[in-house]
């Protein structure tokens, strides 16, 4: 019987950042699962809830920080790395929250995904 592989959810309006995070993550053996907004990922937690989420800081409609704090109300306890192109005081300053494990600077390092995979998500599966 096989293991489950673990699912990481990438949330960003930028399909060029998608292709790229989906490409590093599923080539280190996770499952990817992409979204364009806060909600469409919101929507998909109760059918499959991530192990890890890459969301983006400033997306269309509902923000990554308003996106933590949803996943927080539905209980949904998954660490969330926060993506942003601005500074990671700027981030953090506005994220009042346990479940923002780190705050991934765009342009972001390979390896530095890498790292922050094997440490919040495990091995893949």
């Amino acid at each position: 019987m096989s293991k489950r592989k673990k699912t990481v959810y990438i949330v960003d309006d930028q399909v060029g950042i998608q292709l790229l995070l989906k490409e590093i993550i599923n080539n280190e053996g996770y499952h990817t699962v992409t979204f364009e907004t806060a909600n469409l990922a919101l929507d998909h937690i109760s059918a499959e809830k991530p192990d890890l989420l890459f969301v983006d800081y400033k997306l269309p409609l509902m923000t990554g920080v308003e996106m933590v704090h949803k996943l927080d109300e539905l209980g949904v306890d998954s660490p969330v790395i926060m993506m942003t192109g601005l500074s990671e005081d700027e981030v953090k300053k506005n994220v009042h929250t346990d479940q923002v494990k780190e705050v991934l600077l765009k342009p972001f390092n390979i390896e530095e995904v890498k790292k922050i995979l094997k440490k919040y998500a495990g091995d893949p599966s």
